[in-house]
């Protein structure tokens, strides 16, 4: 019977390992109970961390809805769109337009500078490019 105990006795070994062993013990300890209270107060959410607003801001000059702006407006818009265009080319970049009018008819005075034939194309935007892609499958909603 003496014997069935020897390989716990071999586990505990010594009086420093056993207060090495209990030690570990409390450090893990120590450690899951920070973690439990840490995670519990994540859990719960305070109030003093969110953000409160009386009510939402009435903005009633939005471009593009409700009333048209005026000309004189969509004439300084087009001409900052012309504007970043000829820097984006200049950059070889993108440049996104801001609408100004849910409905505009143009002349065609106010049309976008593209890159012209003895500007390099882009890498992968060669029309030779652009058909291999094409025959591969690839669709302009990729």
């Amino acid at each position: 019977m003496a014997d069935q105990f020897k390989p716990m006795r071999r586990g505990s070994g010594s009086g420093k390992t056993r207060s090495i062993l209990i030690i570990i013990a409390i450090i893990v300890l120590v450690a899951m109970v920070i973690g439990y209270l840490s995670f519990r107060k994540a859990i719960s959410g305070s109030d003093s961390h969110r953000s409160k607003i009386s009510g939402v801001p009435s903005i009633s000059s939005v471009p593009g809805v409700g009333r048209e702006p005026s000309r004189e407006y969509a004439k300084l818009q087009q001409q900052q769109n012309v504007g970043e265009a000829k820097e984006a080319l200049k950059k070889q970049g993108v440049a996104l337009p801001t609408l100004g009018r849910s409905t505009y008819i143009d002349d065609g005075s106010s049309l976008l500078p593209t890159a012209s034939s003895d500007q390099a194309t882009p890498a992968g935007c060669s029309v030779d490019e652009l058909k291999r892609a094409r025959a591969a499958g690839v669709t302009a909603f990729e």
